[in-house]
């Protein structure tokens, strides 16, 4: 085999209340500082936002604008019920948030 298989993965969840302040945000980092991770890029728009960042941890990466990412956390407040839908993906994620 030429290349080498890419394993990537996701994580869903919710967060059954709406979150407020950057709270959002600062889970995220909390995530991103759980696995000793530099971030790289942030996202945000009106109802979503995500975090993406490198860790030597994880012997996987891939290469955003200049950047190693190998862990990615996203969220998205949903209007329709009170709650914020999070995803978490490696490398990067690959579903819509």
């Amino acid at each position: 085999v030429a290349d080498s298989p890419q394993i990537d993965g996701c994580i869903q969840g919710k967060r059954d209340a709406r979150m407020s302040g950057g709270s959002e945000e600062g889970l995220a980092d909390q995530a991103i500082h759980a696995v000793a991770a530099q971030v790289q890029e942030r996202y945000h728009s009106a109802d979503s936002a995500s975090l993406s960042a490198y860790t030597p941890r994880v012997p996987l990466h891939v290469e955003s604008n200049g950047h190693p990412v190998n862990i990615q956390v996203a969220w998205h407040d949903d209007t329709r019920r009170p709650q914020v839908d999070v995803w978490v993906g490696a490398p990067i994620l690959t579903s819509t948030y």
